[in-house]
């Protein structure tokens, strides 16, 4: 849920490649307007690539779909957009649809992203989150952390700020004023109630 619309999904076809349902078939709802979408399914080149890295690859693939939060130079109020994301080995694949266009407009990248398969496959990813233009993927490891600009729509790998937390262990990512992006980490061997708070520097680059 974002913005007061509701983004629902089941799988439309029979995923071979496991338990984990890859294309989904995807509607957003509306209440406020009082008015539901259903989504066109992913485009055919798109879902072909996916699968056939899924081949190779088998289990190592995680995906999800969601809504993305309206920005302030959104066209219309009744405006969204949706990403569906596939991350697959090496490079995460994802696609946008925008209700402006009707259209899916597809964001992956032909190489790897530096940095994505030390820590993306040691531990699994645990959560995601958003703060000021940026979707962030927490993994159980402490390496890295995965970002999303939606405002470039460009993928990243960023360092986790340089404390000790157990594997497992979640985090929280919040906004803060002037464009601050806080993360609260809980402390090991503490009360789950003691956190050490993280902040990064509001510039093009995130350091903690």
């Amino acid at each position: 849920a974002s913005d007061g619309r509701v983004l629902l999904d089941r799988p439309c076809r029979h995923d071979e490649l496991g338990s984990l349902v890859i294309f989904k078939e995807m509607v957003v709802c509306d209440p406020l307007h009082r008015q539901c979408l259903l989504l066109p399914p992913i485009p055919d080149d798109l879902a072909a690539s996916a699968v056939s890295h899924l081949l190779i690859e088998r289990n190592k693939r995680f995906a999800e779909c969601f809504l993305v939060p309206s920005s302030d130079d959104e066209e219309e109020e009744t405006s969204f957009r949706v990403i569906w994301l596939l991350v697959l080995q090496t490079k995460p694949v994802a696609a946008v649809f925008s209700s402006g266009t009707g259209q899916w407009q597809v964001l992956s990248r032909s190489e790897s992203l530096p940095g994505f398969l030390l820590s993306t496959w040691k531990v699994w990813f645990m959560s995601r989150h958003y703060a000021h233009g940026c979707f962030y993927w927490v993994s159980g490891s402490s390496e890295k952390l995965l970002v999303l600009d939606i405002r470039m729509m460009e993928f990243s790998m960023v360092d986790h700020p340089s404390c000790v937390r157990f594997l497992g262990d979640d985090v929280a990512i919040v906004e803060a004023g002037q464009g601050i992006t806080l993360m609260f980490v809980p402390k090991p061997d503490t009360s789950r109630l003691i956190y050490t708070v993280w902040r990064n520097n509001g510039g093009s680059s995130i350091q903690w």
